[in-house]
């Protein structure tokens, strides 16, 4: 496994910096690559420890405060504008009869799961 010194780390940590200036970043970047260099690091053994460690993507929650009211007097207002009473009574009128409960079955969902937050 590739082990950068404490110099490299640091002129990596600066050429990457997002308030670094461009001068900095050329600098540090030419002289990260040299010292790699010195050391006899060759390219593919970087590239074989950069992709050796795949960094599982982190899991996506869905932000159910942006979904949309599908009906009534508060149609297409986001469920964070509406109070959780008036959610959980649209939620409870959509629950009440079988044929609203499959019609509104992901609204019924995005409910609950926009309280569970």
């Amino acid at each position: 496994m590739l082990q950068l010194t404490a110099i490299e780390l640091k002129l990596l940590r600066l050429a990457l910096n997002q308030s670094a200036q461009g001068g900095e970043i050329s600098t540090s970047a030419v002289k990260f690559v040299e010292s790699l260099r010195q050391r006899g690091i060759s390219s593919s053994q970087v590239e074989e420890a950069l992709c050796s460690e795949v960094v599982p993507p982190k899991q996506w929650r869905p932000d159910y405060g942006l979904s949309a009211m599908p009906f009534g007097p508060r149609k297409g207002e986001r469920f964070m504008d509406i109070s959780p009473y008036e959610l959980r009574r649209a939620r409870d009128w959509a629950m009440r009869k079988p044929e609203l409960a499959h019609k509104f079955a992901e609204f019924i969902r995005d409910v609950d799961e926009f309280l569970k937050q």
